[in-house]
């Protein structure tokens, strides 16, 4: 029996000034929320939702529909935070990316969003 394996969505969080925001790069899907930890739960409820609503409506167009790229500041975005390997902080302090023309922010993180397509009722982080 093949193994269930999750499938892997790439994302990231940043911290705007007054919220955060988490972005799923892969599906074109973004969440907002008062901490990190409610904008990232916030995404991947969207996603989880956007994932059983293509497998429900759409399942013979699946291609089409499973990947969705985000436009490309926000992949440009999530090269620059990932580039900088930055881990967040209290009080983030935003400066230009040399790479890219995205501010990066150091309260800004890289996430890689886990969703098993066989359950779609959890997502992590």
């Amino acid at each position: 029996m093949r193994k269930k394996e999750n499938i892997v969505f790439r994302g990231y969080t940043k911290f705007d000034g007054k919220r955060w925001v988490a972005i799923c790069i892969d599906l074109d899907i973004a969440a907002q929320g008062a901490t990190h930890k409610e904008a990232t739960k916030t995404c991947c409820d969207m996603m989880l939702e956007y994932l059983r609503y293509v497998i429900a409506h759409e399942r013979r167009h699946l291609q089409k529909f499973l990947f969705r790229p985000a436009p490309q500041e926000f992949i440009d975005e999530y090269y620059a935070i990932l580039n900088q390997r930055l881990q967040p902080t209290a009080l983030p302090v935003t400066k230009a990316s040399p790479k890219s023309k995205a501010r990066v922010s150091t309260g800004n993180m890289v996430h890689n969003f886990s969703v098993n397509p066989y359950r779609l009722n959890a997502c992590s982080a």
